[in-house]
């Protein structure tokens, strides 16, 4: 493992190392500062990549009963019992998807809050203390809050439903999820070149979708019994991803280690403050141009589109009159089609533009092309009345899911390597204030399609196909060198 392979040092952390140190000889500096060998970057990937799908695994295995266990507690304090499973079950009423909804769209808009407030400074921790430490925060704020959503769904005879939009607070610890897959990414980020980039991103989403590939159909066959068995597995699937997380090394250039080793100094708490606040406002300057003005937007425009995919399954379950198991098999299709992209088709589309244009140029026209294929695929789904024509349109949406991998690799070759923890956490940012907007849009959209009926029942879709088509007109608005 590479915790073992770290090389000794007298600087090194250990558990008896003074918080402040007493003079820059004694400075602490990160557990792993030097260059990787080609096999510590191997382990390290694979290392990432099992950290990934064992959370995700936990992840998606609890999203399908969380949802059904909500539904059956607002049933059950609308009076009409707590069996959701059967057809034309009164939990299917406009009234209680609608709550069901509003309730799930807040709790996504509050859980983003954290992150959008705090990006910056946790990115600016990435880039003086380390990627790993914050990689940790964001992953224990997220265990905090499932814990907490799950005692107040066990105790709903006793505590209000609408309780669980106080979990999030928790995530204040770390900024959330948006933080964590942004620290994954700076990681890799630090690792490979550029030019190796997009694949490795490729490498690090299939590892989600493998997850949902497997969790999701597992957590529909569970739910046969009861959703809270699955549900609770997720959570014990996220404690050992976090395990996982704890082995993963430090990743920080070597000079980035030493200039802070050099310039690190016993400070009151107001100076401390100041600094953050001073080389925020800097960096943000440095990495502010129309390119980055372009992504951002993209990633904020996507990051609310994407958000309609929260409501497939309880689309297809009211829609259809589906099971949320069966209803729940509709992701883990998307899955198949997502890691058939991601590993075959963009990798062999990739090899063929990087020979007639720069890497960069290559990321950018597939991240454009992705971004089509999203807009074309949320149209589809937005105008299907059966559930054949639905299916089609989500695969055609699966197969545009490298836009967000693709245009991240574009933003990081816009910027000098010591403001990459920034710049991924500032795209965490966009992504978390289009999924904070995204949750409210998204359910009245839903609650009104429902009011109104017929065709207007996909609304939400209509509004992700338009949401998407700005991004698509925002991509071809970036300017970067195509020549190779």
């Amino acid at each position: 493992m590479l915790p073992s392979q770290r090389p000794s040092s007298t600087s090194q952390q250990s558990e008896t190392t003074p918080l402040l140190a007493e003079s820059q000889d004694n400075v602490p500096t990160p557990e792993h500062c030097g260059p990787f060998t080609p096999n510590q970057t191997r382990q390290l990937l694979i290392l990432i990549c099992v950290a990934i799908l064992t959370i995700d695994f936990g992840s998606f295995m609890s999203v399908a009963p969380q949802i059904e266990i909500f539904e059956s507690i607002i049933c059950k304090q609308h009076g009409h019992g707590i069996d959701a499973l059967v057809e034309d079950s009164p939990c299917k009423a406009a009234d209680i998807q609608g709550e069901l909804a509003l309730l799930n769209g807040w709790k996504d808009t509050l859980e983003q809050l954290p992150g959008i407030i705090l990006a910056v400074p946790y990115g600016l921790m990435a880039d003086k203390v380390g990627r790993k430490p914050v990689m940790l925060l964001c992953l224990g704020g997220v265990l905090f809050e499932q814990f907490a959503i799950a005692l107040i769904s066990w105790w709903s005879d006793f505590i209000p439903i609408r309780a669980v939009l106080i979990a999030p607070i928790f995530l204040i610890c770390g900024g959330g999820p948006q933080i964590a897959t942004s620290m994954a990414f700076t990681m890799v980020t630090d690792i490979f070149p550029v030019e190796k980039r997009s694949s490795v991103f490729f490498i690090l989403a299939a590892a989600a979708l493998l997850s949902e590939i497997v969790a999701t159909p597992l957590s529909a066959f569970l739910m046969t019994w009861t959703p809270w068995l699955p549900y609770l597995l997720g959570l014990l699937f996220e404690i050992a991803g976090m395990s996982a997380a704890t082995c993963v090394s430090e990743t920080r250039a070597p000079d980035l280690c030493e200039n802070n080793a050099d310039t690190i100094k016993p400070r009151g708490w107001w100076t401390c403050a100041w600094d953050v606040t001073r080389g925020s406002a800097d960096t943000i300057r440095s990495i502010l141009n129309m390119n980055m003005v372009c992504v951002a937007l993209a990633f904020t425009l996507g990051g609310i589109g994407r958000q309609a995919l929260q409501l497939i399954i309880q689309y297809a379950s009211k829609c259809f009159s589906w099971s949320f198991s069966r209803a729940s098999l509709v992701i883990a299709l998307k899955g198949i089609v997502n890691l058939g992209i991601l590993l075959i088709v963009l990798p062999k589309i990739s090899n063929i533009l990087v020979q007639r244009m720069s890497p960069v140029g290559k990321d950018l026209r597939i991240s454009q092309g992705s971004a089509w294929a999203l807009t074309l695929g949320a149209a589809l789904m937005a105008i299907a009345a059966h559930p054949v024509p639905f299916i089609f349109g989500t695969c055609v949406f699966a197969c545009g899911w490298g836009f967000y991998s693709t245009l991240r690799t574009v933003a990081t070759a816009l910027v000098e390597p010591t403001h990459i923890g920034v710049l991924n956490t500032t795209l965490a940012v966009a992504q978390g204030i289009g999924s904070m907007v995204a949750g409210p849009i998204m359910a009245s959209a839903f609650r009104r399609g429902l009011v109104l009926g017929n065709f207007w029942v996909g609304l939400p879709f209509m509004v992700a196909a338009a949401l998407f088509f700005g991004a698509s007109c925002l991509t071809h608005s970036i300017r970067v060198s195509m020549k190779k």
